[in-house]
């Protein structure tokens, strides 16, 4: 998963979301309060 699409990539992986049973998933941007090109990634619990 990378970059702007990361959000489409997380709804699309849903079931492997499921099977692997993580939680708390989501997008987090990095570096949008400095003057630097933003950084997408992906944080998930895993149980």
């Amino acid at each position: 998963m990378k970059g702007a699409g990361a959000a489409n990539e997380i709804a699309a992986a849903e079931k492997a979301i499921r099977r692997f049973k993580l939680t708390d998933v989501e997008v987090v941007e990095l570096g949008a309060d400095l003057d630097v090109e933003i950084t997408r990634v992906i944080r998930a619990r895993v149980p």
